[in-house]
């Protein structure tokens, strides 16, 4: 039934649904298969970031000061404004989290480490989950496997500043569709059970210490609109970390609480069986399959 919803919508589903903390079996399609992650592995960077200022090992008040020539790129926050910032670490941590801010996260990913990301990862159990590069290097890659010096090369030539022969070689569906973030086996990567078994263990206080646990489900409450819970009840609540990569992955991995029942812990992939198409279908059979995996945890065995 699941794999239907999604075949409809004219995408691949990779999901895992559970009652938190509780018994029963996961439901579960394409669970251990991989996954790009999108923004979703932004979850983990939120919460190594975290342990850090539990540990008394960096100060949230930290302030960093942010350049338009040398901030990554992206849709939304600083990666698009046009003047100099300075914000504390903290308050980029709400935007890596609320606004899916590229040069937020790029920023908290220079001041935690790669590496410091990766134990925490698998201090927690994750084996699937790489998350290999900052943004700004998965982007450049992009730009390169397109034959582009880099990212900013690459949306010169979109935007046809290069020529045309430029612009249709930076356009190439199929090119894109190939490049190192899409791909599940060399970009950021992991499976749906491993999302699902992470945000487990933050709202266990299992993945770190209670505070810095607490501080990540915050910064999941404020992302606003939720894939995972647009076709649950009226009144339900979700703590959500959503990613969308060049039309082709839809994603997002999170808490969603019925109004008088359990909380599931629901991680949902997407990819789509045409680069660019049928994404507000596709956003549609995300909703409407966690609705139908929550239905079916909850259902007596």
């Amino acid at each position: 039934m699941l794999e239907g919803v999604f075949a409809e919508a004219g995408c691949e589903g990779f999901l895992v649904a559970k009652r938190l903390g509780g018994p029963g079996a996961a439901v579960a399609l394409a669970g251990d298969s991989p996954v790009a992650l999108a923004s979703v592995f932004k979850i983990a960077v939120a919460l190594a970031f975290e342990r850090l200022v539990a540990a008394g090992e960096l100060d949230p008040a930290t302030r960093v000061h942010l350049l338009p020539e040398t901030r990554t790129p992206g849709p939304t926050g600083l990666s698009v404004c046009a003047d100099p910032a300075e914000l504390s670490a903290r308050d980029l941590a709400y935007f890596m989290m609320s606004l899916s801010d590229n040069a937020a996260t790029d920023a908290l990913i220079d001041l935690v480490g790669l590496p410091r990301i990766s134990a925490v990862l698998r201090e927690i159990g994750l084996t699937q989950t790489v998350i290999p590069d900052r943004m700004a290097d998965e982007l450049d890659a992009v730009g390169a496997e397109l034959g582009f010096a880099d990212w900013r090369n690459l949306t010169r030539a979109q935007e046809g500043e290069l020529g045309e022969a430029a612009r249709a070689k930076s356009i190439d569906k199929a090119a894109i569709a190939r490049s190192k973030p899409v791909d599940p086996d060399r970009g950021w990567r992991g499976t749906a059970r491993e999302m699902a078994q992470l945000i487990e263990a933050i709202w266990l206080d299992r993945a770190g210490p209670p505070a810095a646990c607490d501080r990540v489900r915050w910064l999941m409450s404020h992302q606003g609109k939720s894939r995972i819970a647009a076709a649950m009840p009226e009144g339900t609540r979700a703590w959500a970390k959503s990613g969308s990569l060049f039309g082709i992955w839809r994603n997002e991995a999170g808490v969603v609480k019925l109004p008088e029942g359990a909380p599931f812990v629901v991680a949902v992939f997407t990819r789509a069986h045409v680069p660019f198409a049928r994404g507000g279908e596709i956003e549609v059979a995300i909703g409407k399959a966690c609705r139908l995996a929550v239905d079916a945890v909850m259902a007596p065995a």
